[in-house]
């Protein structure tokens, strides 16, 4: 499913990555940990083409991440960052922006209804003004797109940073029913850290 292979990587003269190999099956729910500076925002980087390699190469159901794949390759990625400061209005703006982006349809009103009571937000919320959101409000909005969307890959910075222990378990719950997406977070949460099915560690290079 992803795959990199012997990926090095320096910024500023200081060594990120220096041969790293690893490989994503279909279907895992991986979390990244490490060190600040290991790495973990830059190995999301590289998946969406954000950052490039300086020698390696990565894979995504077989196809090169590079210029001419990229587009390509990001239909099939939904993406959820630790910070939201997106150039939104309206709540449903943001929301709307993981599919419209995409070209993909909107699902109906009766399934988002439903999955924003499970994450105890109002479907009203969606009319609000974003600056006037909490970032727990963003967060799950956002988080609640992504899980909606038909993206094969989540790729999720600190998803739970913002959550509370109930809307923490209703994530993992429907994490746990989507065994078809392959799930890359970054934590630093415990509890994810101890239910996702495997944890990659990063080191910093010495």
């Amino acid at each position: 499913m992803i795959k990199f292979e012997k990926i090095s990587i320096k910024f500023n003269e200081k060594t990120i990555f220096d041969n790293l190999d690893l490989s994503i099956k279909a279907g895992e729910k991986i979390v990244i940990i490490g060190d600040s500076g290991a790495g973990k925002s830059t190995l999301l980087n590289l998946i969406l083409g954000f950052r490039k390699q300086n020698s390696g190469n990565i894979f995504i159901d077989d196809l090169k991440v590079n210029i001419q794949n990229i587009s390509k390759l990001r239909k099939k990625i939904s993406f959820v960052p630790q910070n939201v400061n997106l150039p939104f209005d309206l709540a449903k703006d943001l929301f709307e922006s993981q599919f419209l982006y995409s070209k993909m349809s909107i699902p109906s009103k009766e399934i988002i209804e439903k999955t924003f009571n499970d994450f105890n937000l109002s479907f009203n919320i969606l009319e609000s003004s974003v600056p006037n959101l909490s970032g727990g409000e963003k967060q799950r909005i956002l988080l609640i797109a992504s899980l909606l969307t038909n993206k094969k890959i989540l790729l999720w910075d600190e998803p739970t940073s913002a959550l509370d222990f109930k809307n923490k378990e209703t994530l993992l719950k429907y994490v746990n029913k989507m065994s078809e997406k392959t799930i890359l977070s970054i934590s630093h949460d415990d509890f994810w850290i101890d239910n996702l099915t495997r944890v990659v560690k990063l080191w910093k290079v010495q």
